[in-house]
């Protein structure tokens, strides 16, 4: 969607455009066994990234429902086997700010952003 309107923009890609974009992704994300975490809308497109690039990479995908205010915190637990997530700056800026966080990286993300 557009930022300033909020209305679907609609743009089309090539398949093979996709393609290789998932090839990288693959190559550059999933350096290890891929336990991925699925939050936002099929239609988001960040998600292309979660649900293709986790199954090229043979990972499992959970698919989690519900307010994400209740969601971050479970993914970004101690005891989540999750460690593969895209996410939005916002959303980047809840996970710095769910307890327990097991991503270290994200607070040293989040500093360097404000």
């Amino acid at each position: 969607t557009s930022g300033t309107t909020g209305k679907p923009k609609g743009v089309l890609i090539e398949h093979a455009n996709l393609n290789n974009y998932l090839h990288y992704a693959q190559r550059n994300y999933f350096a290890e066994e891929v336990q991925g975490a699925l939050f936002t809308n099929y239609t988001f497109d960040l998600t292309i990234t979660t649900i293709f690039g986790v199954m090229m990479s043979g990972g499992t995908l959970t698919i989690y429902a519900g307010d994400i205010d209740e969601t971050m915190p479970r993914i970004f637990a101690e005891e989540s086997l999750v460690n593969f997530v895209k996410l939005t700056p916002a959303q980047l800026q809840i996970a710095h700010y769910s307890p327990n966080c097991k991503f270290k990286a994200i607070f040293h993300l989040c500093k360097m952003l404000k």
